[in-house]
């Protein structure tokens, strides 16, 4: 799986865009197809360390819906990867916490956008994937810390809201402090067990 960074909405956090750095479109396209034919899956990345994506209302979630698809049928991606790192794209409302009920506008109406984009593809008959990177502060550690405190745990209602389109999700275990576990013992990065006791939190739910 290639996954190609980034494609950011820096006018208005909503409206996205992507271009190739260093290539044409034309070069880009014909290196993509060269992947595809080896088999591989290659899928655009939303967002990153700075890229701030918000989508408060309906005006803005038709935005992002319609700026994603113009760049997945441009450049024929495989799917879409959701990598928001950037706070401001993830806050959660004080009275939200409950990850199987998100009632934070920005979280429901991303659920809502990203959900709508793979189900238009799915329905073309394409094998269009749905994958996300996040950080483990926004996934493992909202269960050894107050979920919704801040940021905290604000990829679960994510995550558990596009359960059913989701292809894999494959947490930054190398950008991370020390995180506690399910045996109540917290790990630091960069050793087997912290890889190891992550992905059991994943598991587990």
């Amino acid at each position: 799986v290639i996954q190609v960074a980034f494609a950011e909405a820096p006018a208005d956090n909503a409206t996205l865009s992507f271009a190739p750095a260093v290539q044409s479109d034309t070069e880009f396209i014909s290196d993509m197809g060269i992947l595809k034919q080896q088999g591989r899956k290659v899928l655009i990345s939303i967002g990153g360390q700075n890229g701030i994506v918000v989508l408060n209302d309906a005006t803005a979630k038709n935005k992002f819906v319609t700026s994603l698809k113009a760049i997945v049928d441009k450049y024929g991606f495989d799917g879409v990867d959701i990598d928001l790192e950037e706070g401001t794209s993830l806050g959660m409302d004080a009275n939200d916490k409950n990850p199987n009920a998100p009632t934070t506008p920005k979280i429901v109406n991303l659920i809502a956008a990203v959900k709508e984009v793979v189900n238009y593809y799915k329905g073309q008959g394409k094998d269009f994937w749905l994958t996300m990177a996040p950080e483990t502060y926004y996934v493992q550690v909202g269960y050894g810390a107050t979920y919704g405190a801040g940021n905290v745990g604000a990829y679960l209602p994510i995550i558990n809201g596009l359960r059913n389109e989701l292809t894999f999700v494959h947490p930054q275990y190398y950008n991370t402090g020390s995180v506690t576990a399910l045996d109540g013992r917290a790990y630091n990065q960069a050793t087997p067990d912290f890889s190891v006791s992550m992905s059991e939190l994943l598991l587990q739910g």
